[in-house]
This record gives C-alpha cells, sequence and structure tokens, in this order.
C-alpha cells in the first residue's frame, strides 16, 4: 500500500507544480467548451480547432492571446442563441475572460484564483436567493415535478416510493406527448406516491443548504475558518448534486475554477478528489442510468 502511494504521488507531483496550474484548468475549460456547450458551427470549427493547436502546443493555454481567441469563438458561437442558452453557459463567457485576462496580470495564478473564487461564491450566492425567493421551488414543486415527469432523474422516485420504474417511464412518456400537444389546458392522471413529495421536499432544502453553504465559503475571507472550509464545501456539493442531477457541462466548469484556487501544492488530495469529481458528473450523464437501475434494483421492476 505504502509504495503504491508512493508512486501516486510520484506521478502527481509534476502536475501540481503552479507553473501546471493554467494547464489543468484550461484542460478541464476546453472539455466543457467542445463536450457540454452550444453545438453551433462556429463553435465545433472554431473550439475544435484552438483546442488541437493546445494539443499540439500546450504551452499556448499560458498565453492571454491564446484565451482571449477562444473568447471571441464562444461569444461569436453563442450570439445567435443567446436567449436560449443555459445559466452555466453565460458563467463560461465570465469565465474565459478571467483566464484571458488573468494571463496578462504579474502574478497570473493569483489573479485566476481570485477570480474563480468570487464567480464561484456570486454563481452560488445568486442562486441560493432565487431558490428561496421562489415560492414554486420552496415548496417542493420544482423537484416534485422533475422527479416524475424527467428522464434526467429516471429511477430516482422508484429507489424512494412505490413507484415501479415502467410507471415512471409511463410519466416520462405522457410528458413528452403533452408537450408535443402543447395544450396546456389538457389534464391527465400520472403516477405519483407519497414518498416522491418527501424525497423531493429534501431535495429541494438541501439544495438550498449545501448552495448556501459553498456560497458562504467562497465569498468568505481565504484565510477565515469557514474560507479554508471551501473547497471540502464544494466537492460535498458535487457529490450530492451529480449522483442524481446530469448536468455535465456546470459540474466540469465548477471544477475547472475549484483547481483554479485549490491549494493543490499543500494538499495534495485536492486534485484526486476533482479528479472523482470529475469523472462523477460524466458518468452520471452518459452512463445508461435505466439498465444500471434494472440491475441493481431487480425488486423495482
Amino acid at each position: 500500500m505504502r509504495r503504491g502511494l508512493d508512486a501516486l504521488w510520484a506521478w502527481l507531483d509534476p502536475l501540481l507544480a503552479p507553473e501546471r496550474r493554467i494547464d489543468l484548468v484550461g484542460g478541464v475549460t476546453l472539455l466543457v467548451l467542445l463536450l457540454a456547450s452550444e453545438e453551433t458551427w462556429v463553435m465545433q470549427i472554431g473550439v475544435v480547432s484552438l483546442a488541437a493547436a493546445a494539443v499540439v502546443d500546450p504551452r499556448l493555454l499560458r498565453h492571454a492571446a491564446y484565451w482571449f481567441a477562444v473568447l471571441a469563438v464562444y461569444v461569436v458561437g453563442v450570439a445567435n442563441v443567446v436567449l436560449l442558452i443555459d445559466n452555466h453557459e453565460f458563467l463560461l463567457g465570465y469565465w474565459l475572460l478571467a483566464l484571458a485576462l488573468s494571463r496578462l496580470q504579474p502574478d497570473p495564478n493569483a489573479s485566476l484564483a481570485t477570480s474563480a473564487k468570487w464567480l464561484t461564491g456570486l454563481a452560488f450566492a445568486f442562486a441560493t436567493l432565487w431558490k428561496v425567493t421562489t415560492p414554486e421551488y420552496v415548496d417542493g414543486d420544482m423537484f416534485h415535478t422533475m422527479l416524475l415527469f424527467e428522464r434526467r432523474f429516471a429511477g430516482v422516485a422508484s429507489m424512494v416510493s412505490s413507484l415501479t420504474f415502467a410507471e415512471t417511464l409511463q410519466n416520462f412518456q405522457l410528458n413528452e406527448t403533452l408537450r408535443s400537444i402543447g395544450d396546456g389546458a389538457v389534464s391527465v392522471p400520472v403516477y405519483d406516491a407519497p414518498g416522491v413529495r418527501a424525497t423531493a421536499l429534501v431535495m429541494t432544502w438541501w439544495t438550498v443548504l449545501i448552495e448556501g453553504l459553498v456560497a458562504v465559503c467562497f465569498l468568505a475571507p481565504v484565510r477565515a475558518a469557514v474560507g479554508r472550509a471551501r473547497h471540502v464545501a464544494l466537492l460535498v456539493f458535487l457529490g450530492t448534486t451529480y449522483v442524481l442531477a446530469p448536468v455535465m457541462g456546470f459540474g466540469w466548469l465548477l471544477i475547472a475554477m475549484a483547481m483554479a484556487q485549490a491549494p493543490i501544492e499543500r494538499h495534495r488530495l485536492f486534485l484526486p478528489a476533482y479528479a472523482a469529481a470529475f469523472v462523477l458528473v460524466l458518468a452520471r450523464a452518459t452512463a445508461p442510468l435505466g439498465r444500471i437501475f434494472e440491475i441493481l434494483f431487480p425488486g423495482l421492476f
């Protein structure tokens, strides 16, 4: 065991050097752009070309001009669909600007860490504020609806209630049929169970609690006790959120911003922890979850 850990640290140590920080952060950011952003032709051609250039010459990641070019491609790429993009894609634009501007500063890593800290803290603060001031959210209706009708949460309702997986699939199919009709006045019976409602309320208030905690930790001074706990709070958020919610783009973006400020030179476990979170987000977003639930919980089906 000891020999294996020594080998792991020997492999990780070169990645923990301060000059490699932008390589790690930049690589994850490019993955967000390649795999979890808008699929316009400008994005596909421009981002793929710039990412390929960075593969050929990784030194490009350390230059402001490179990140300004990526930002320009991103802005042009989403310009025609800006009213349709997800919230995290606006945050991605700010993050690309931060990457570019940090390369112009005397201490690029410190500048990028500061930007990452404030972008993360403010994103979670505004998310928490929206949730606690929205009646449809605080009464649990949002998660209740998601558990019953969204394929992203396939299998969750079956795990926490008497609903079978087949019944949840019928709910999903019914929802898609009603959406295709486009008549909001149509009312039809759906499968539901008390456990679904109770789970929705737990998910609602856990989300408020953990997102509020992340906001407080990231907005607090770095040297304060609560500020030093920010990475633990974020890892708890990632671990509890992306077990259920397959939102690859936002998860990877948070990991990129976290790695920009994590003290991985002093606490080497942060790098494997964020790597594990990266894999968790990817697995949840791409795994055939329905088949996995059938294997793990055959009695539900």
